[in-house]
């Protein structure tokens, strides 16, 4: 085995030759130059050159033909060329083929005379803008590598590639094959000194920057999942917790697009990394969409349609800290308590068609009548800043709490002896009492009336809430039990945050190694929902506090119809949408969703990206960064993605 002495690297580095990039890239086993093949031990290969350009304009995108064969590798090397020489040879090519053009050549066929005249046009085009100052020449090299794994095999594939490249002079350079493999490691200005008989082909600068060689769109998250290519071949690695510092610091996601467009699909492949990276992640399902996926990962299902499952409504939990994030803040958490059931209230309390009848006086009310009943309860204070000491609203044990029952026996009492005499506040307050007594007396009784039976849930990585049964109760009850886990999330939240600060106080972990908790909602359009703004500034409220607790979050919008309202204002729907920066588009199939979308979304979309979508096909997506950039990609599962997640995208 030759060594190479110092002597020896000091002359190669001299002659510009890459050593660390060819100690990098070194093939196992080295390599056999044969005469017009490289043996390598893993198969065979051989350097094409490019000795010639298609003799029309060169469109955009010329070199695509070449950098994306199958099977090879393409390397293009551009060296500065002598701007006089270049000039002079573009010169004398105007006059031959204008002298043959215009029949001064005796020999020149009538096919001959076409050609020319064409040829005379571009270099005369050519020749004026390098007259001009308008571009100047370059001198490029390109290579092509093509692999295969028998010597047939790699000649069936040459014959191939000339006939696909129709137009490029190729070339195959016999007893070249060692300089030409030195040639990827050297600078295109000392090519010359290999004694190859290629001498590079003079491109203007204004063809070269058309050529689009490293065309790719791609996407290249650290720690992503691969997602699919995008519509020219580059690769989709995304991390939805990957934070870049500039336009991607907020983990919070939207999938939207028409129903079967792979949303759900983009969401399980997020969901597969952040299991893999180790994030804790709560998922609803309404469509049991996601069990398959839950099950093979040993994650907990949660059946929400029944008592089993139950979560008190009037049971309070820490879901507001002080600025740190690590002391649960009373006032604060008492504040989001009410403002949850008066939320539940207002999503009750709706018409036939499902908006909400609650005014701005039963909401009051409704707030007043809690902090009464937990004054009652001897966990609030009138004055509670004045009075901390009476502050008790962090009960030991579940069965500590009151329930529905016990606030509605409060509220019955309290028509008996109120001593309000208005009409609006005794409607008020039989409107409330509607509405609770139908919750406890109703076919839903078990699933709100009662103390928490929910299990522990503070080690548990990957719990599915089955949503399914609960939806057949009606579309107000859905969103009022999807509005007491949020609460309950909230307090997981706050501990899982505690515990990640800790961690990167102590050392124990760098930023990029803390782990995030993901809520990931299906069926989006169900929760946010224009009937009831009010739920709406709710789940907002929510995500905009838990940012700070490690929390990110996906919502599946199937569609914006109940979202958005055809007309007028929608101001919670928008501060909502605010909120993220991450959007992935699936396919829109009508100018009327492209319209609402694009209100939906303000200014962090176009329309004419938007629209896009309409032509898109299942499967294709498209892949916005707010304020950064959009690409468009086709999602493409792995083998056992396909088993994992029943079928295919």
């Amino acid at each position: 085995m030759a060594v190479l002495t110092k002597k020896n690297t000091r002359k190669l580095i001299g002659n510009g030759t890459d050593l660390n990039l060819i100690t990098e890239t070194q093939p196992e086993g080295g390599l056999i130059v044969h005469s017009d093949f490289v043996q390598g031990s893993d198969g065979y290969s051989v350097t094409l050159e490019v000795t010639g350009l298609p003799k029309q304009r060169l469109g955009r995108g010329w070199l695509r033909k070449v950098a994306e064969l199958p099977d090879t590798m393409s390397w293009l090397s551009v060296a500065p060329e002598n701007q006089r020489k270049a000039q002079d040879a573009v010169e004398r090519a105007v006059n031959i083929d204008r002298d043959v053009a215009i029949g001064n050549s005796k020999n020149a066929s009538p096919s001959d005379q076409t050609m020319a005249l064409t040829n005379w046009q571009l270099n005369q085009e050519q020749l004026d803008a390098l007259v001009n100052g308008n571009d100047i020449m370059m001198r490029v090299y390109v290579r092509i590598r093509v692999f295969a794994d028998s010597v047939p095999a790699l000649r069936t594939r040459i014959r191939e590639i000339k006939k696909s490249l129709h137009g490029f002079g190729i070339s195959l350079l016999f007893d070249e094959q060692d300089n030409e493999v030195k040639s990827l490691f050297t600078p295109p200005e000392l090519h010359d000194g290999l004694g190859m008989p290629n001498k590079g082909i003079p491109v203007t600068m204004h063809n070269l920057a058309g050529s689009y060689h490293l065309n790719q769109t791609f996407q290249a998250d650290p720690h992503g999942a691969y997602m699919g290519q995008t519509f020219n071949g580059g690769e989709v690695m995304f991390d939805q917790f990957y934070n870049d510092g500039r336009h991607r610091s907020s983990p919070q996601v939207l999938i939207i697009g028409a129903p079967r467009t792979s949303k759900s699909t983009v969401a399980k492949k997020m969901m597969k990394q952040n299991f893999a990276a180790g994030h804790t992640q709560w998922v609803f399902d309404k469509s049991n969409e996601y069990k398959g996926l839950v099950d093979d990962e040993n994650g907990l299902n949660i059946d929400m349609g029944g008592g089993e499952n139950r979560i008190n409504l009037f049971q309070i939990y820490p879901t507001v800290t002080d600025e740190t994030g690590s002391i649960p803040d009373e006032i604060g958490s008492f504040s989001e308590h009410v403002a949850k059931i008066t939320t539940i209230f207002s999503v009750l309390w709706v018409d036939a068609e499902g908006r909400t009848q609650a005014t701005a006086y039963d909401l009051a009310m409704m707030r007043e009548l809690l902090t009464n009943f937990y004054i009652q309860q001897g966990m609030w204070d009138p004055s509670p800043r004045d009075n901390p000491q009476n502050i008790k609203i962090f009960l030991k044990s579940n069965s500590d709490y009151p329930t529905l029952e016990t606030f509605v026996d409060f509220v019955e009492t309290e028509i008996v002896t109120s001593r309000r005499k208005t009409h609006e506040e005794q409607l008020a307050i039989q409107n409330i009492l509607l509405v609770f007594r139908e919750l406890l007396q109703g076919d839903s009784a078990d699933i709100f009336d009662g103390y928490t039976t929910i299990p522990d849930l503070r080690d548990e990585i990957l719990v599915r809430f089955d949503t399914s049964k609960l939806a057949s109760k009606g579309g107000e009850i859905f969103r009022a039990q999807n509005y007491a886990v949020y609460s309950l999330m909230s307090s997981y939240v706050i501990n899982h945050g505690r515990k990640q600060r800790t961690l990167l106080s102590q050392g124990l972990i760098q930023k990029d190694e803390a782990k995030y908790f993901n809520l990931i909602q299906d069926e989006a359009d169900e929760i946010i929902n224009k009937e009831n703004p009010l739920g709406i500034k709710t789940v907002t409220k929510l995500i905009s506090q838990m940012g700070k607790n490690m929390f990110g979050s996906i919502f599946v919008f199937p569609r914006m119809s109940n979202v958005i309202p055809a007309e007028g204002e929608f101001s919670e729907a928008q501060d909502f949408f605010g909120l993220f920066r991450i959007h992935f588009i699936t396919q829109l199939t009508s100018d009327d969703q492209v319209q609402t979308l694009r209100r939906a979304l303000t200014s962090s979309v176009t329309t004419s990206q938007l629209r896009q979508t309409t032509t898109f096909k299942k499967g294709e997506v498209m892949l916005n960064f707010v304020g950064d950039r959009a690409l468009f990609f086709t999602v493409s599962l792995l083998d056992y993605e396909e088993r994992q997640f029943a079928g295919g995208i």
